[in-house]
């Protein structure tokens, strides 16, 4: 599977060099950035629709767009962040956090066990 990514890393890199030798932007289309001046009045949702592949030609949001070249190969190594260490006597839980009163809004929070947080926390 490593060695699929690394083929199709090697496909957006000559895609991304072709790019620039055109000086073409070598990466995906952006319709947020394409649309700034318009003035959108209203969206209808359209649903589960079929597209076909050759019809995408970029993203919605600028999000990863520089994550991909024009032909949606990925530009980023496998491993594109590095794992810090986890402090020794530290354990960590991933678990959604709900108020007592009530659930407003469901959205996990990082737990630090044992220990006070090192950062600022919000009531």
């Amino acid at each position: 599977m490593l060695e699929d990514y690394k083929n199709a890393l090697k496909s957006g890199q000559r895609a991304y060099r072709a790019c620039v030798a055109r000086g073409q932007s070598p990466y995906l289309a952006v319709l947020d950035d394409i649309l700034v001046n318009v003035n959108i009045v209203s969206q209808e949702p359209l649903g589960l629709v079929e597209i076909p592949a050759e019809s995408i030609v970029g993203t919605k949001t600028s999000g990863r767009h520089t994550a991909f070249a024009p032909n949606f190969m990925p530009l980023l190594e496998a491993v594109t962040m590095p794992l810090l260490p986890k402090p020794s006597g530290v354990s960590w839980s991933r678990t959604p956090s709900l108020p007592p009163s009530g659930p407003t809004s469901a959205r996990p929070t990082w737990k630090r066990a044992s220990r006070t947080p090192f950062w600022p926390t919000s009531s």
